[in-house]
């Protein structure tokens, strides 16, 4: 007989107290007639290893277990343990087992007082073979590469739980189910299933297997490169829709991104996500723009997929035109320009500027087409009253400069003794030696005489 004194005993209550648990009272309170015989059954079921008819009626408070009622209102405790041959830890894998009826073996009663005693309940029939014989001897069988055959008993959101043997439990993890994308391994196994594998890692040690469905299954992505080449446009459905664009399904296990900026022409944002113009499971085509086989990635766009609406715009409205659109974004640095349903420019913020305010969200503008590029889809924009108005650039007119005059020279012929005033330069006055070095005898000679002619003239202090 197995004994588990680790285990937290559950207390026995008259239900004659108000903490009594609903389901199983008698009126307004349990007769202590029917509580002796309730224990007296249980007594007799754990002396001779029968079993007693009992309700699990919640999760024990220590989230270890459960609680469950007996005819009388007896309660007891049982042990996730104890509620099969399985090492799932996670009560919430049990859940379903919440108000159900089932018969139990009592395999502890400790008597504490003539009202409160301990009992410990378990679904598992002790007097049969231990399953760990069993779960060694074939954990010693099987090796990393072995195919095996396993029961699902447990499904959780990131994988399920598979028996192999009784006492030895598989992990087959999320990622291992198939090729294609699993959001829950509920869309393809359920309680009961026989799934075959292939045993992936053992931790023989920990009694820890992890396996793989998949890799009994054929890899889609060898030789995807050669079924999609970039340019090619395929057909696909939505198969998941993200926050940052869709997942295409365009053939079985073969998933590929189409990024929200490639959804669609005219500055598509991730409100096309929230908006409806996607459902799941809707078709889509799109045009390849990127294949790497070894990555695992395939990116499409469905936006160039289709007619380019830019192209028949700028034929209607060529660079130079002057066109009317509305503001839909204002950032730092640009302003975004619809100018039709699927098609917008961009004001860059150096030309978007006027000496009125910057425009706001949902106005009208005036502007004109400054560039663009239809294959690309952009559009340059300004505006076109800031370039109409914009100031021409004027020579400015030199300042006179102050001070007192000061005389500079222009010889001519010196025969003539003719000679000009300029502007004085910035220099500062030459004194009469270093005028006396650079000048030969003629032109000194001619100097004193142009100073005496306006001396005598009183032009020249």
């Amino acid at each position: 007989m197995m004994h588990y004194r680790d285990e937290r005993k559950a207390r026995v209550f008259d239900l004659t107290k108000e903490d009594g648990p609903e389901g199983h009272q008698h009126g307004d309170a349990a007769p202590r007639s029917s509580l002796a015989r309730g224990f007296s059954r249980l007594e007799h079921a754990y002396e001779t290893g029968e079993t007693v008819r009992g309700l699990i009626a919640r999760e024990a408070r220590s989230r270890n277990g459960f609680m469950v009622t007996f005819r009388g209102g007896i309660r007891a405790f049982l042990p996730l343990r104890l509620i099969d041959h399985h090492r799932v830890k996670d009560i919430e894998a049990y859940h379903d087992l919440l108000g159900e009826e089932r018969d139990f073996y009592v395999i502890e009663f400790a008597e504490d007082s003539a009202h409160h005693k301990n009992i410990v309940v378990s679904l598992i029939d002790e007097s049969e073979d231990e399953p760990e014989e069993e779960a060694s001897d074939y954990l010693n069988q099987i090796d990393v590469g072995s195919v095996v055959v396993g029961t699902v008993h447990t499904i959780k959101t990131y994988g399920a739980f598979l028996e192999l043997a009784p006492g030895l439990d598989a992990l087959l993890h999320l990622s291992e189910i198939d090729w294609e994308y699993v959001d829950h391994p509920g869309e393809f196994l359920a309680p009961g299933d026989q799934v075959k594998v292939k045993v992936a890692s053992i931790d023989r040690q920990k009694s820890k297997i992890a396996v793989s469905r998949r890799a009994l299954i054929e890899d889609p992505w060898a030789g995807v490169e050669k079924r999609y080449r970039v340019g090619d446009v395929v057909d696909g459905h939505v198969a998941w829709i993200k926050s940052y664009g869709l997942l295409i399904e365009v053939e079985p296990g073969i998933v590929g991104l189409a990024h929200t900026s490639e959804l669609g022409w005219g500055a598509v944002d991730e409100t096309v996500l929230e908006d409806g113009t996607y459902e799941k499971g809707e078709d889509v085509r799109a045009k390849v723009i990127h294949v790497d086989a070894e990555k695992r990635r395939l990116l499409l766009s469905p936006r160039q997929a289709s007619e380019n609406p830019y192209q028949s715009y700028l034929v209607a409205n060529p660079v130079g035109a002057e066109v009317t659109g509305q503001v839909f974004e204002v950032r730092s640095d640009r302003i975004g320009v619809r100018l039709a349903p699927e098609v917008v420019g961009w004001i860059p913020r150096e030309k978007g500027r006027s000496k009125k305010a910057s425009p706001r969200f949902g106005d009208d503008i005036r502007v004109r087409i400054a560039g663009a590029d239809a294959k690309k889809g952009t559009v340059e924009l300004e505006s076109a009253e800031s370039a109409e108005n914009a100031p021409q650039a004027e020579a400015e007119p030199q300042k006179p400069r102050n001070g007192r005059g000061k005389l500079t020279l222009n010889f001519g012929d010196e025969r003539s003794g003719s000679a000009t005033e300029k502007p004085p330069k910035a220099s500062a006055k030459p004194r009469p030696s270093d005028l006396g070095a650079k000048l030969g005898d003629t032109e000194r000679r001619a100097v004193r005489r142009a100073a005496s002619t306006l001396r005598a003239s009183g032009s020249v202090a």
